[in-house]
């Protein structure tokens, strides 16, 4: 017991070791994550004060884009000046007065046809209307009121007068006044409880102080036939009358300019790094120290802030990132070293984007620099698919890498999209057109155009054509660089660190390879059994999302460990035959068992990937050699059952998983003679369920509705291996005696 905790002891150490490594791996990484991100959002800036001398220069240490404050008011104080102020038109003030003067009127001539004098008249007229009409123009008015009429005339002035508007300027400010003279106004004519606006120009504006000019000049276009006298007279009795009938509407109008200000952009300046702020002896004037405010006014405590906000979200990413890697059971998770190469792949692309961000400015003279040009995340992307990654989880992968250095550097919506959207076609493209290594360098051109149009239309759109001429060729130059360092590292993903790649896995599907034709020769019944069993496996793995590919070899190679004893398989052999005829069954066992482990010495001599030596090392999981063990526990039934068990591990993979179904169904389905279908689908369901229930598919992922595809598919090719041949009947000679078919 005491020897059998220190090896579950010693089996559970190594992987929380492994744990460890790899957490701690992750939090370096995001150690270094934040240290890039710390300098561009902590600045100790010391902001200098008013009629300081300055004794050492100031000067920009990186690029920096500030919104210009006073560029910015002047654009606001432009939208402004275009505004026309709003005001309200009521039409009752027009109907009002001109009831006012048709009552006015009534009175005069009720007045005269009762002989008042015009002493009385007057007083009457003061007192009833409280208008202070001068006495002499009251007794013009009454004197020559049928001649002229003075009514109509009055009432037409109004009419003209009050279609205008009339405004006082007593009652709006010099800002308003002056909005009015260059816009002209906006009119809410109200009529009835209905409203209408229209627009009038500042030289249609009446204004109330001008109200008599305005009377009299109405009067003598209108009314030619009138002498002067006449026309003061009528010009002096209307303008008793008038007073304004427009208001100016504050309310509106200040929405009106809210609204202005909030659709102005803001005017951002760049300043390159080494720009000289503040020059050595320069006394400070007040708008030198605005605008080293102004450039550093997201320093100290709001940059800190914006730096926690920024960890948090890293930090949000990277878990994000884990958690796909742990819940889809990635290899570059499991595999300890492979998951160094992604940390150091992460760290690269990090480096890249500090080292562009710190020296570009300096080297090409402040010239702009897309993102999408030096964060080679397309090339990280391509590199997952080639290596077995499934698309949807390199597409969320790179999503997430592109949107975290879009968040380090600052980069613009439009450069953050144009890499996430190459991201996500490369991968696609290289899953599903990749076949030889020309077409990656196909796939960075069109990588490189897609980079170039982009380039194109950020520059148009920014209204600045030279970034987009001078970045035109690194585009381009960006997209084949990329194709080829995936070209380069191909080859050392496969040799150094054993990965599939699809070229690798296509020479290895070559039956002219050098290893499967020594099989052949060797055993060739493994050879063909294996051949047998990769087209089957590939087909099921086809069918449940699984690589294809990789299947197909991974059931190619599974068996070539028998090469080292092949007449010890009955593949490679008869009954009659039988090598194990004399052997005890645990010496048969340990040949059978050995195959493994042979395989995988072979595999490693031969530089196959890790994911084919898997194959070899699990297809048979922890299961027993039933066969022999039977036998040995009928010479002793204490036999130790672990002599009689596979090593394992058992299969960590859908791909290993369905190895072992498959390999397991051939098997026993070598030893049926001419089986009903329902013998062949028991015989299936059998399998599945022994091994479902000793634990053996418990660890590679497959689920119930893989194992409905796998167990269909199986059947087929049972189904197909033992298909009726049509008896031909018996034919007799003329003699009566069997002829030979």
């Amino acid at each position: 017991m005491k020897l059998l905790k220190q090896k579950v002891h010693a089996n559970n150490k190594s992987p929380n070791i492994e744990r460890i490594y790899k957490l701690i791996l992750a939090l370096l990484a995001y150690i270094i994550t934040l240290f890039i991100i710390f300098g561009n959002h902590i600045e100790n800036v010391d902001i200098p004060v008013i009629g300081e001398i300055v004794m050492e220069p100031f000067i920009v240490t990186k690029d920096i884009q500030y919104e210009n404050s006073f560029e910015t008011r002047k654009k606001i104080e432009y939208s402004i000046s275009q505004i026309s102020p709003i005001f309200n038109m009521y039409d009752s003030v027009s109907e009002n007065d001109k009831m006012k003067i048709e009552n006015v009127f009534r009175f005069i001539r009720m007045s005269k046809d009762d002989n008042i004098s015009i002493e009385n008249m007057h007083y009457q007229f003061v007192d009833q209307f409280s208008i202070p009409v001068n006495r002499n123009i009251l007794a013009e008015i009454i004197k020559s009121d049928y001649k002229i009429d003075y009514e109509s005339k009055s009432i037409e002035i109004i009419n003209k007068i009050y279609s205008a508007g009339v405004l006082s300027t007593n009652s709006v400010s010099k800002i308003t006044l002056r909005l009015m003279e260059n816009n002209g106004i906006s009119i809410n004519r109200i009529e009835n409880l209905k409203e209408e606006q229209y627009r009038s120009g500042k030289d249609e504006i009446i204004f109330l102080k001008d109200i008599s000019t305005n009377i009299y000049n109405i009067a003598k276009e209108n009314y030619k036939e009138l002498q002067e006298d006449e026309l003061q007279v009528l010009t002096s009795f209307v303008n008793l009358f008038v007073r304004e009938n427009i208001f100016y509407n504050s309310l509106e109008t200040s929405e009106l300019i809210a609204y202005r200000i909030s659709t102005v952009e803001p005017v951002y300046t760049t300043l390159n790094k080494g720009y000289i702020v503040l020059n050595t002896g320069e006394k400070l004037t007040e708008e030198k120290v605005n605008l080293v405010r102004t450039i550093y006014k997201d320093s100290s405590e709001y940059s800190i802030v914006t730096f926690i906000g920024n960890s948090i979200f890293i930090l949000f990413i990277f878990i994000f990132m884990g958690f796909i890697m742990v819940l889809n059971k990635l290899d570059l998770y499991k595999d300890t070293r492979k998951y160094t190469i992604v940390i150091f792949e992460y760290l690269t692309i990090l480096l890249l984007v500090y080292l562009v961000m710190n020296t570009w400015s300096n080297f090409f003279n402040g010239l702009y620099l897309p993102l999408y040009i030096y964060t080679f995340i397309p090339m990280f992307s391509i590199i997952n698919v080639m290596l077995g990654t499934k698309k949807e989880i390199s597409i969320a992968i790179t999503t997430s890498l592109a949107l975290l250095m879009a968040n380090i550097v600052g980069a613009s919506i439009s450069e953050t999209f144009t890499l996430i959207l190459v991201s996500i076609s490369a991968s696609i493209f290289a899953k599903k057109k990749i076949k030889n290594r020309s077409d990656i360098m196909w796939l960075g051109l069109l990588m490189g155009l897609a980079f170039v149009l982009a380039s194109i239309i950020n520059g148009i759109s920014s209204g600045n054509i030279e970034i987009t001429y001078h970045t035109l060729i690194l585009s381009l130059l960006a997209g084949i660089i990329q194709s080829l360092i995936v070209m380069i590292s191909l080859p050392l993903y496969e040799d150094i660190l054993g990965y599939a790649t699809v070229f690798k896995l296509q020479e290895l599907a070559n039956l002219n390879n050098p290893l499967l034709r020594e099989l052949q020769r060797k055993a060739p019944g493994t050879y063909h059994h294996s051949i047998a069993l990769g087209s089957l496996v590939e087909t099921i793995a086809k069918e449940i999302g699984e690589n294809s590919q990789l299947a197909c070899v991974s059931g190619y190679y599974h068996d070539i460990g028998k090469m080292e004893n092949p007449s010890f398989f009955i593949e490679n052999t008869t009954r009659l035959e039988n090598r194990h005829n004399g052997l005890r069954p645990t010496i048969s066992a340990a040949i059978i068992k050995s195959h493994v482990k042979s395989g995988v010495e072979i595999a490693k001599r031969n530089k196959l990937p890790k994911e084919l030596i898997n194959a070899i090392l699990e297809h048979h999981g922890t299961s027993f050699i039933r066969y022999f063990y039977y036998l040995a526990v009928r010479e002793n039934p204490d036999t130790d059952k672990s002599l009689f068990q596979y090593p394992g591990p058992r299969p960590q993979s859908k791909i290993t998983g369905i190895i072992m179904i498959i390999d397991s169904i051939e098997a026993a389905s070598r030893t049926l003679e001419s089986p009903k279908k329902e013998e062949i689908q028991l015989l299936i369901e059998s399998i599945l369920n022994e091994k479902i229930v000793e634990g053996e598919l418990s660890e590679s992922g497959l689920t119930l509705k893989d194992i409905g595809i796998i167990k269909k598919i199986a059947f087929r090719q049972v189904i197909t291996a033992f298909h009726e041949r049509v008896k031909y009947p018996d034919i007799i000679d003329k003699q009566g005696r069997l002829k030979a078919k």
